[in-house]
């Protein structure tokens, strides 16, 4: 009988949840996410921020949400209890990036986190502040050093890009979009532009290249896009130990769709970083580098204008990130407005662009 709930949760869930279903004991009798967890253990449960510290993890009556880790890197799940024919069985579907958000966003320890994100943009602007007027000041007394400003700015730079790419993820949970209709052709073409002008004098050549359909349309965020795209070249160069970064953007509208695709001639990504790619923070254990939103970022942009993103990548064999968007409608195209890379986060885009010029020295 049990194999027919498993068909049951199957038709439930459909073919992109991550579910798995386990005995009392928690051998899994069946799991869509083979690549993540080939057995399981009840000392990779524990508790989230937001259960009763009193309420013990196991056995597990009602429906709980628990974290799940396999090998350092953490998940969010919700464990329910299914009985049949007096079994006891669990039901652990892994909750995608918009869900584990949610919960975050509005948990106490998701609060904490929001007011310390804050304090650190306020800090960091103040710092910024006071490297100008020291630099100023030292100016005039004739001993200016280059070296020592590059230095603090390069710092404040990373310490901003983090914070913008939190805040840009919590902006997903409250929904904070602007979705207008954009000519997303002549914008990306545009963006592109301006960063093949602002990265021609790096110390390592990165090549961009972009092969733009025309009329591609879409009603999205522009800034989200922008973040989107930039996130992807970010990756591009910085995981890339070639001579040449090589990066080409692909842009076709594809029946109802557009296509984005960024392709680059990097490092790869093995299939356990594939099947972790759109979980938060699960490739900062992996990676050793950056926050674990990025691609995150980029596949919620994807999912909230009607689309989704993929992964197609092999060790030592480079990486395409793929993102798919509704596109827009011919009444839709009617109030179509002129974006150019200006508008927006023109300010983000120069942030990007030096995160992609320190990871090619």
């Amino acid at each position: 009988m049990i194999d027919q709930r498993i068909d049951e949760i199957r038709r439930l869930y459909g073919d992109e949840t991550k579910f798995i279903v386990a005995d009392s004991e928690l051998n899994i009798l069946y799991s869509s996410c083979p690549n993540i967890f080939t057995e399981l253990d009840k000392s990779m449960f524990s508790k989230t921020s937001w259960e009763p510290r009193d309420t013990p993890d196991f056995p597990i009556t009602e429906k709980r949400v628990l974290t799940l880790q396999d090998n350092g890197v953490k998940y969010v799940a919700t464990v329910r209890p299914i009985e049949d024919e007096g079994e006891s069985y669990y039901c652990i579907e892994i909750l995608d990036s918009r869900d584990v958000t949610q919960l975050l966003h509005y948990s106490p320890a998701g609060m904490a986190e929001m007011y310390m994100f804050s304090r650190l943009r306020e800090a960091t602007h103040n710092v910024n502040s006071g490297i100008q007027l020291t630099t100023e000041a030292f100016f005039r007394a004739g001993i200016y050093n280059k070296s020592g400003e590059e230095c603090f700015n390069r710092g404040c730079d990373m310490i901003m890009s983090a914070i913008i790419n939190k805040d840009e993820y919590l902006h997903y949970l409250r929904n904070d979009l602007r979705p207008v209709c954009v000519d997303l052709s002549k914008y990306t073409e545009s963006l592109c532009n301006y960063c093949i002008a602002r990265l021609a004098y790096t110390a390592r050549k990165i090549d961009i290249t972009y092969d733009i359909e025309k009329g591609c349309h879409a009603v999205c965020d522009p800034d989200r896009y922008c973040s989107a795209i930039m996130n992807l070249f970010v990756n591009a160069v910085k995981y890339n130990i070639s001579e040449t970064r090589e990066i080409h953007l692909s842009m076709k509208k594809a029946g109802k769709e557009v296509h984005i695709t960024v392709s680059d001639n990097g490092v790869g990504m093995s299939l356990e970083e594939i099947e972790k790619a759109f979980v938060p923070y699960a490739l900062c254990d992996i990676a050793q580098s950056g926050m674990g939103l990025g691609l995150p970022l980029i596949y919620e942009f994807g999912r909230t204008f009607g689309g989704s993103a993929a992964i197609l990548s092999k060790l030592d064999s480079g990486t395409s990130v793929s993102v798919r968007i509704e596109a827009a409608g011919d009444e839709e195209k009617v109030s179509c407005t002129e974006h150019s890379y200006l508008n927006g986060r023109f300010s983000l885009t120069d942030l990007y662009i030096g995160q992609m010029k320190e990871a090619a020295l």
